[in-house]
């Protein structure tokens, strides 16, 4: 054997590491979120600053008079925050004694704003359009907070949340027409949507009318009040006339809330309506001169009525439905949008410019919009239901019926005598003539009887050889008889029924055309 060693290698070891894969989750804000909450948070920005500008701008204008030599610009800033919770319905307490007076044209540029904002959030879902009202309180609690010393910060919760609200239902019914094929409510809820804010643009153009022929009636009230405040120069004199354009809208409800019967308060005790005549101190405030002084009546309510039949035919010709049922759901839905408007446009309206007899400046609210309510929606549903095709068909077919019945009633109880022997005489024709037929359709016509002989006579084998008819007995003469009588009384009866329904007489089957009893 030999001693020699052969070297062995030692066995390879192979180890595999298996890493394990790290489940990553991802959070990410839905598409048109972030869009839809920076058109909020941009529009409440701008609206404060437009605010501010406004301020620094009157402050710069009356800088140089005596009066204003402690007013600084932090000053002029504080005024601007003011001025911004006074849009959003915010009350501020100067001196122990509240104040809310809202600028409701700058409210509607707000709304106007916000929603040309959110145009490019169309192509996202709706749900980033509401996004933009949480922002919008957000930024507009934050910038009140900083830069509005008198004002309270939780009065200002309505107006925050309302603006927004406006812009993005708004926002959202347009984009119902680039999408309408995916809501099938799209008919009702946009189109109501849209007949009622239709409804409050003719009621504001109404009121507007009627405001403007306010102003004219009290402009020598109007022109006297802006001289006590002291304007001397052109600046100042457009100061203050823009000031009072901001309340253009309040200026408008207040002439609908007094042409709609309630009227609006000028002071605690000082009620104008067309029934009463409030009197007592009013503000310093040029437009009050513009307050009617005279008590016409109630028939200005008159007016509004016309305006609710307007609606309700727009709304017929605008949105024509196949039924009656879906054209009212359509007029209520725009009801209820036209109630909550003018709720909201009514409260804007309302001020406080004092503690004591001031404190209650514009319309009642519950009043007001109830009779608003009875004067325009009440009307246009009623219009838009009589307006209705279906509705004219059925008043036409009532009203032929009910002309047809009072002729046939009249005419049939005229002559009783003469018409009841016409009828009688017809029936005894007709079943006359009914029997000859009768007798005829055994005899003649070369019909075989049984066990005849072809010629329409019997033969001699059958058994109608003793000169009776070859049809049948004497029982099936009687039942053909009394078949043919039925038969003349209903065909008489029908041309009787023709006649009538021809020219209106009773049928004359005589044929006499003066129409007297036959002999």
């Amino acid at each position: 054997m030999s001693d020699e060693i052969h070297p062995q290698s030692a066995p390879r070891k192979t180890t595999t590491t298996y890493v394990a894969q790290r489940r990553t989750i991802r959070i990410a804000v839905p598409d048109g979120w972030a869009r839809g909450a920076l058109a909020g948070a941009e529009a409440a920005f701008v609206g404060w600053a437009l605010c501010l500008v406004a301020a620094f701008g009157a402050y710069m204008s009356v800088a140089s008079n005596v009066w204003m030599k402690d007013f600084t610009p932090k000053d002029a800033l504080g005024v601007g925050g003011d001025l911004w919770a006074a849009v959003l319905g915010g009350t501020s307490v100067v001196g122990g004694v509240p104040y809310r007076a809202a600028p409701t044209l700058m409210g509607v540029l707000v709304v106007c704003l916000l929603r040309l904002l959110l145009r490019s959030s169309f192509s996202y879902s709706r749900a980033s359009l509401w996004l933009s009202i949480p922002a919008f309180v957000f930024t507009s609690w934050i910038l009140t907070a900083l830069s509005a010393p008198h004002a309270q910060l939780a009065s200002i919760a309505p107006g925050a949340l309302g603006l927004p609200f406006a812009a993005s239902a708004w926002a959202t019914v347009a984009s119902l027409k680039v999408r309408a094929a995916q809501f099938h409510a799209a008919r009702w809820l946009g189109g109501g949507v849209r007949t009622g804010v239709a409804w409050v643009g003719y009621l504001a153009a109404a009121g507007s009318v009627l405001a403007v022929v306010a102003l004219v009636a009290g402009w020598g009230r109007i022109a006297g009040i802006h001289e006590l405040l002291g304007a001397s120069s052109a600046v100042d004199n457009v100061l203050i006339v823009a000031a009072q354009a901001f309340f253009a809208p309040t200026v408008v409800a207040w002439a609908l809330a007094w042409w709609a019967g309630p009227g609006f308060f000028v002071g605690v005790d000082a009620l104008h309506s067309p029934s009463v005549v409030g009197e007592g101190p009013i503000a310093p405030f040029p437009l009050l001169g513009a307050v009617p002084t005279g008590a016409p009546g109630a028939w200005t309510a008159l007016v509004l009525v016309a305006v609710g039949a307007a609606c309700g035919a727009r709304l017929v010709r605008r949105y024509p439905c196949k039924t009656l049922g879906e054209q009212m759901g359509l007029a209520l839905t725009a009801s209820l949008v036209f109630g909550a408007v003018c709720a909201a446009w009514m409260w804007s309206a309302t001020m406080s410019a004092g503690a004591v007899r001031m404190s209650v400046l514009g319309p009642n609210i519950g009043w007001t919009l109830l009779a608003l309510t009875l004067e325009v929606p009440l009307v246009a549903l009623v219009v838009t239901a009589c307006a209705h095709p279906s509705t004219r068909e059925r008043a036409s077919a009532l009203l032929s019926g009910a002309r047809g019945g009072t002729r046939g009633g009249a005419r049939g109880g005229a002559d009783p005598d003469w018409i009841s022997a016409e009828v009688n005489g017809s029936d005894s024709a007709a079943a006359q003539a009914g029997a000859e037929a009768t007798g005829a359709a055994g005899t003649g016509e070369g019909e075989p009887g049984a066990g005849g002989t072809g010629d329409g006579t019997a033969g001699d084998s059958g058994p109608g050889a003793d000169g009776t008819d070859a049809g049948g007995s004497d029982a099936d003469q009687a039942d053909r008889e009394h078949s043919a009588t039925a038969r003349g009384e209903h065909s008489a009866a029908a041309q009787g029924a023709d006649g009538e329904r021809r020219d209106g007489e009773p049928a004359d089957p005589s044929g006499s055309a003066d129409g007297a009893p036959p002999a």
